[in-house]
This record gives structure tokens, sequence and C-alpha cells, in this order.
């Protein structure tokens, strides 16, 4: 989880810092040309003490929940997930994020008999714990083709771009997840076989 931080060698020799509790559960259904599911996570570090680390604030606990479904229609199969993280407490990062939610929404459709195209886009909006701080928006989209050399192998080709308004730390610059100004694309070209 991104919320809680790695265990020091100073924190381990001056507390309890080994019981990280991880509960997790996901739910699926499906039937015919539906398809539901759900997931969630929640994460602490149950017996991490701030004090002895000399650090003000207590950690807290972070959770993480998706929830999505997808239809298909023969000609066209469509899917959608919206969902959230919430963020741990965490003084020794002095951790700012109130949470993250999240959007994505797919289209694919069989090109011949062999071959499937593919789009998605999604979205992702940062909220901050500092009063009057500006929300960050993530945007992606990718189109990628699918061919079927065999019942077992494919070849697959992608393109993907993925775009950062970041008002709170940067003034509306344009940054990519790298913290390097722009956004960042990327092609992925590739051959898969399942064994």
């Amino acid at each position: 989880e991104q919320a809680l931080s790695p265990i020091t060698s100073t924190a381990n020799s001056a507390a309890s810092n080994t019981n990280l509790r991880v509960f997790t559960t996901a739910l699926e259904y499906r039937n015919g040309p539906l398809l539901l599911g759900a997931v969630y996570d929640w994460n602490s570090y149950a017996d991490r003490d701030s004090k002895v680390e000399g650090l003000s604030g207590n950690y807290g606990s972070g959770n993480v929940w998706n929830v999505g479904g997808a239809y298909d229609f023969g000609v066209v199969r469509i899917n959608g997930v919206v969902g959230a993280i919430n963020y741990a407490n965490n003084p020794q990062f002095n951790e700012d994020k109130d949470n993250r939610k999240q959007w994505s929404l797919g289209v694919s459709a069989p090109i011949g008999k062999a071959g499937k195209l593919a789009l998605t886009y999604a979205n992702a909006e940062i909220k901050y714990i500092a009063d009057g701080a500006k929300k960050d928006e993530m945007q992606m989209w990718g189109l990628a083709y699918f061919h079927n050399l065999s019942k077992r192998t494919n070849f697959y080709a992608a393109f993907g771009s993925l775009d950062q308004d970041d008002t709170f730390y940067n003034k509306k610059n344009k940054v990519g997840l790298d913290s390097q100004n722009g956004y960042q694309e990327s092609v992925q070209f590739g051959l898969r076989h399942q064994f």
C-alpha cells in the first residue's frame, strides 16, 4: 500500500513494527455475457508507535476499493470500473494526500475472425488534506490490437498516453507521474503464448 512507509532499522530497534495487518476480499459474478466484480483491501501497522520514533501523529489505516462490470454484446464489449484509495496517515513521510478517486471506461470489438481492437480511458483525482489545496487530476487513454495466431498464441500492439495536472505542487504545470515536465507516452509490441 502506498500510504504505509517502509520499516526502518531504527524503528525496529525501538518498537514492535512487524505487525502489519492486511485484510482483503473480492467478489465475482458471471452470467453469460455479464461480469460483475468488487474488491476491498484494508491495511494497518497495528503495533507501530510514532512517539517512540520521535514523530508527531499516529500511523493510521488505509483502504482501497473498486467495483466494476462488463457486458459482451457480441459485436462490442463494454466495461467500467469505479473506486477509491483512502490513504493512511503516515507521520514519517508527512502524508498530505487524503484520498484518490478513480474510474475507467473501455470498449473492445472483434476484427475479423482472429483480431480484437480495444480502447480504454481512465481518470483519477487526488484530494489533499491541506485546507484550500486544489485537487490533482490524472488522465490516461490507451489503444490496443490483439491478433490470435493460434488457440494459445497471440500478437499484440498497444499505444498509451498519461497526463497529470499537478495543481497542488506545481501550480497547474503539466507533469508526468515521474515528476518530469510534459506527459508520458508508450508503445508496446509483444508475442504471448499460454502454456
